[in-house]
């Protein structure tokens, strides 16, 4: 009965034992993906602050734009402008 005993609680030993590396792995596991999101977060937060200074660039540039054919417009250079680039287009597609 002793022998019995003895060999169960090894055995219970080496499940634990297994069960316990096991867990140690899936620790380690989780710090590195925990490292991965914290990484990934940062990354996307430089990413969202890059794309508000664009969309900020993109505004200025469309009220640039639309200030530029106003002008072109009060001057009736419109015709003019048209023609020119109509030229450009033509001679960047020989």
């Amino acid at each position: 009965e002793n022998a019995k005993l003895k060999t169960e609680i090894l055995n219970l030993g080496n499940q634990y034992h297994g069960v316990s590396e096991t867990l140690k792995q899936v620790n380690n596991n989780n710090t590195h993906l925990m490292e991965t999101v914290k990484e990934q977060a940062a990354e996307i937060n430089t990413l969202s602050d890059k794309l508000t200074a664009l969309q900020k660039l993109h505004k200025t540039l469309e009220d640039k734009f639309a200030r530029v054919m106003q002008f072109i417009e009060n001057l009736h250079l419109k015709e003019k402008l048209d023609a020119f680039l109509h030229q450009k287009e033509h001679k960047q597609s020989r």
